[in-house]
């Protein structure tokens, strides 16, 4: 891959890499759709790269006389080689420059709205008491209408997170 994108779309084959590109900070689209054509699209307007692990995907999706219109040959495709999450997150890092270091936990990793920041009081009665009397800092998300705060989980999820940034 020669430019630098930070702008994905998976499709269902590596759906669970979906959450964890969001968890890192990366603007994520998960195609849960099954025409390859309409993937090539998005990708193509929004300007994506997509990973999935379906090289059929490059022989059937990128025949400009299929698909009508030459530009599809522009999209980058990664094919990942692994099942396994982490070699899939260690060969997008070896393979597309990244312009600068992601913000971990920036988008909600469900829909991909990016998160903000909300004053504690406004989340009173909305969250469980004990997460509201623990927690200093919430998030919310416009898109779902859900908070989200830094749980027993956070630093365990930094930990892999950081892990996979230095490698």
């Amino acid at each position: 891959m020669q430019s630098t994108r930070e702008r994905f779309i998976v499709d269902q084959n590596v759906g669970h890499l979906a959450r964890w590109l969001r968890f890192m900070g990366f603007d994520t689209i998960y195609y849960k759709g099954s025409k390859p054509l309409e993937l090539l699209r998005i990708a193509r307007r929004e300007g994506r790269v997509i990973l999935t692990r379906n090289s059929n995907l490059v022989e059937a999706g990128l025949d400009p006389r299929e698909s009508g219109d030459a530009s599809m040959e522009k999209i980058p495709i990664l094919i990942l080689q692994s099942q396994d999450l982490e070699d899939q997150i260690r060969q997008i890092f070896e393979t597309i420059p990244l312009s600068s270091p992601p913000s971990p936990f920036s988008r909600f990793s469900l829909c991909n709205t990016l998160l903000q920041k909300i004053p504690k009081e406004k989340v009173r009665g909305r969250v469980p008491f004990h997460v509201f009397e623990v927690q200093e800092d919430f998030y919310y998300c416009s898109s779902c209408d859900k908070f989200y705060w830094q749980g027993t989980h956070f630093d365990r999820m930094m930990e892999r997170i950081r892990k996979w940034q230095k490698e």
